[in-house]
């Protein structure tokens, strides 16, 4: 998303990327094939878990990030979200308030095509325009979750998707299919980054190049000047350099690639660059009912409530925030999230037809002892350090997600099942915080405008640079912040090259809020000869990235 206004402003734009393009088509859909043998996880990252966690932390690269394998949902942070909670996040709070990231939650929703109806969503932040309607009806199970969710005096809403229910778009629309949360779409019908976005930006003047490490970013004086790569096809070392950098390599990979390359020292708070990890306290709840509920293959990820998000005063359970509550697409995923004896897995997945599944989502609270170390006994197969991910939840996390865990047993019983598990969730795939955005120096490494302190030339365009991670899924966050940096970083620019020429972007094709699901940029003139300037993009999340101009290869 960060690409997007350098594009469009004319910038010659360099996006490094750690994977490749996913290829779509029937393969997608297959439940055979365990995580660790998908198409773009690697096994082999240099992140090992300490903590509840413990092992190797696989990761997913390609081209589009994490949203080539989210669930779709595109929710905003609760205008309080911002404010922070004494409870849960003691002093600190965002340095922006929700009016500084409305408009550009506006521009994510509309670029990634997310439709939705919020209007019974009791913590809803206020909006300039209505999503959408929904791009697909409630299936049977999702309208009977909805139902007795009423019938105890609770307020389901439409999960706000993006996916793909326009027959004008000239993409496939979505068929409701079970193979999406955790899947990348086999029929494109989702819409990642990889799908609706970049496809428009490389037609706008983008350079992409897949499969290229970022081992090092290198500083003189307080400027970035190079990016250090590893070729993963070919193990040849690259350089790339440029005029702007930014980082969006989530925040595991972005406090590693800082820490890798000795920048934290040239920051005033570099003791917290890696510090502060968050990522949710989810947990998932199952239930299984007499009789069937439906088509286990039906959709079932259209139903959220956030009743408890900022705190259940009729039940047993920390002061302040808790979260929310959401239905998954297929209960398929739930068995595969929670971590089961494999008896226990077997004779769930015997019943599926039986069973619905909730995700309970807790905001954690953002520790200095939770954190992404380097760890030199080990290396990270590119010529550096690997890393240590520490994490343990605290004991109000663990009560928050235990406080909502309750009041989904609640709902799932009130649907008539017989009984219930509840398991936590151990994944890294809602990591924030670590390189968090702050007003004080000593405390925050990113200033508020997205800059990494202590380089002139260095941005951070992540989940890394959340201070708090409130309690929704936080990719529309992301995205929208990212939007707000790199505006932020042309009109910087703009103001210093006033007389320089710029590359005015139209969009075609498409209707309606959502034609950006299918825009394309054309170029109205070509570039005028001497535009040296240059600024780059990494990826989006847990994708290692970095900048650079035009291939320009020292090294060659």
């Amino acid at each position: 998303m960060a690409a997007l206004p350098l594009v469009r402003a004319g910038l010659r734009v360099l996006m490094l990327e750690r994977g490749d393009w996913i290829r779509r088509g029937e393969h997608n859909r297959s439940w055979s094939l365990r995580w660790n043998e998908r198409e773009a996880y690697d096994p082999d990252s240099a992140f090992l878990a300490e903590g509840e966690s413990r092992g190797p932390v696989g990761m997913l690269h390609c081209v589009g990030g994490a949203s080539v394998f989210f669930g779709g949902v595109g929710l905003r942070f609760r205008e309080r979200d911002f404010e922070g909670d004494p409870n849960v996040s003691g002093d600190v709070r965002w340095c922006l308030g929700y009016g500084d990231l409305a408009a550009y939650y506006d521009e994510a929703e509309r670029l990634l095509g997310v439709t939705g109806d919020g209007h019974d969503d009791v913590t809803s932040p206020p909006r300039t325009r209505p999503l959408p309607p929904p791009a697909l009806p409630l299936s049977p199970t999702s309208a009977a979750l909805a139902d007795a969710a009423r019938r105890i005096g609770l307020n389901p809403f439409r999960l706000p998707m993006a996916l793909n229910g326009d027959d004008t778009s000239g993409r496939a629309r979505c068929t409701a299919c079970d193979t999406c949360d955790g899947f990348p779409c086999a029929i494109g019908a989702k819409n990642d980054v990889s799908t609706v976005v970049l496809p428009a930006l490389l037609a706008g003047g983008l350079a992409l190049r897949p499969n290229m490490v970022v081992s090092r970013l290198v500083a003189r004086g307080a400027r970035v000047v190079e990016a250090q790569c590893v070729e993963r096809d070919t193990g040849a070392a690259r350089r790339f350099r440029g005029k702007q950098f930014v980082l969006a390599a989530g925040a595991l990979a972005t406090p590693h690639i800082l820490l890798s390359s000795g920048l934290a020292a040239r920051n005033p708070a570099g003791d917290m660059v890696g510090r502060h990890l968050m990522r949710h306290c989810n947990g998932v709840v199952v239930g299984a009912a007499p009789a069937p509920w439906g088509d286990p293959a039906d959709f079932r990820k259209q139903i959220g409530l956030h009743d408890f998000y900022f705190g259940d005063s009729e039940a047993e359970g920390p002061a302040g925030k808790l979260g929310g509550i959401q239905q998954l697409r297929a209960t398929r995923i739930a068995l595969a999230m929670a971590p089961l004896p494999a008896g226990v897995r077997q004779a769930l997945g015997s019943m599926l037809g039986r069973l619905v599944g909730l995700i309970v989502m807790a905001e954690d609270q953002p520790r200095p002892e939770n954190r992404v170390v380097l760890d030199p006994r080990r290396s990270d197969g590119y010529g550096g350090p690997a890393a240590l991910v520490q994490h343990r939840h605290s004991p109000r996390d663990r009560q928050a997600r235990r406080a909502l865990a309750r009041r989904a047993v609640q709902i799932l019983r009130e649907m008539g099942a017989a009984f219930s598990i509840v398991l936590p969730v151990r994944t890294f795939s809602h990591a924030m915080g670590t390189v968090r955005m702050g007003e004080d120096p000593r405390r925050f490494p990113v200033a508020p405008d997205g800059r990494f302190r202590g380089l002139e030339n260095l941005w951070i365009a992540d989940a890394s640079a959340f201070p708090t991670a409130g309690a929704v899924n936080p990719s529309l966050t992301i995205s929208a912040n990212a939007l707000r940096v790199a505006t932020g970083i042309v009109a910087g620019w703009s103001a210093a090259r006033p007389s320089h020429p710029r590359l005015e972007l139209e969009r075609v094709g498409g209707t309606g809020q959502r034609a950006g699901a299918s825009a394309r940029w054309t170029r109205p003139s070509a570039r005028r000869p001497g535009a040296p300037d240059t600024l780059g993009a990494s990826s989006a999340r847990q994708r290692p990235g970095a900048s650079d101009a035009p291939a320009e290869r020292p090294d060659r």
